[in-house]
């Protein structure tokens, strides 16, 4: 773990870039893909038990089974968010978790207390919006405004669920371990609940659409584990902000290889979130 922090909000990026993907390629409904991912994510939490088992003995650990919790409902909020908005939307709304981030590191753990630094995050702030804002080609339509409802929801548990990690003051692999495991029971838990109107939970017949669905699960717990790291190095503030540049992913992802439609052009939606990057990256240099 003794590289630099920056690599691994990077790489951290990278993983939270790709591991929607299987939503858009799998047809079984959300509970299934959920309990598909919940035993990915169990997988590498077993893992990251036998290599930092100190996390049994953690006394802060609720605190990081609390913050998988609630990155696991903000995952489930986004499957909805993506099938109803198509990848390319709905992980730019996503990208308010920058903001949301922001403001826990400033309000609660009182990071970048200057006023350069709040003026940068403030910029950084209202530039993501107004990427969010250039990708959707304005106000939505009324028949997107659930996308759009489920779309913020998520976006503030994934912008939420770091807080906590910042309260268990132990090593990187210990909290991580606690975020993935909190994450896959957590998964687990709402894959399996008799949710109405969701369909029972499915296992794909194929084993490579299995492979698909866990495998989501597993690249973002390795993503966590990363972006733990990440945290610890550089700060809240600055660090989740540098998350945000996987919306260029999922712009390249959903325009460039599952040839999604919308009303916006291609070019404003690429520029969109070339704004939302940026402006994230303003956020990131507050610190």
């Amino acid at each position: 773990m003794g590289f630099d922090p920056l690599g691994y909000a990077i790489l951290a990026s990278v993983l939270f870039g790709t591991y929607l993907a299987p939503v858009k390629l799998l047809r079984e409904n959300e509970r299934s893909l959920l309990a598909l991912q919940a035993i990915g994510l169990l997988g590498v939490a077993l893992v990251l038990l036998a290599v930092a088992p100190g996390f049994l003995g953690l006394p802060t650990a609720w605190l990081l089974l609390v913050a998988g919790g609630v990155w696991a409902l903000g995952n489930y909020l986004s499957l909805f968010a993506v099938r109803a908005l198509g990848v390319t939307q709905a992980v730019a709304l996503f990208a308010i978790a920058g903001a949301v981030n922001a403001a826990w590191g400033i309000g609660v753990f009182r990071e970048l207390q200057t006023g350069s630094a709040l003026v940068l995050v403030a910029i950084g702030t209202l530039g993501v919006v107004a990427g969010v804002m250039i990708v959707l080609g304005g106000i939505p339509r009324p028949d997107d405004r659930r996308g759009l409802a489920l779309a913020l929801l998520t976006a503030a548990c994934f912008g939420s669920y770091n807080a906590p990690l910042k309260l268990a003051l132990a090593p990187p692999l210990t909290v991580a371990t606690g975020l993935v495991l909190g994450a896959a029971v957590s998964s687990a838990l709402l894959a399996l609940l008799p949710w109405s109107g969701l369909g029972a939970v499915e296992i794909p017949k194929r084993s490579r659409d299995r492979l698909l669905a866990a495998g989501g699960g597993a690249v973002w717990a390795v993503g966590a584990t990363a972006s733990v790291v990440a945290i610890q190095g550089l700060g809240l503030s600055r660090a989740f902000p540098v998350f945000m540049a996987n919306v260029l992913i999922y712009v390249a992802l959903g325009l460039g290889v599952f040839h999604e439609r919308y009303a916006t052009p291609r070019w404003q939606m690429v520029a969109g979130a070339l704004v939302v990057v940026v402006s994230a990256s303003t956020i990131a240099q507050a610190g």
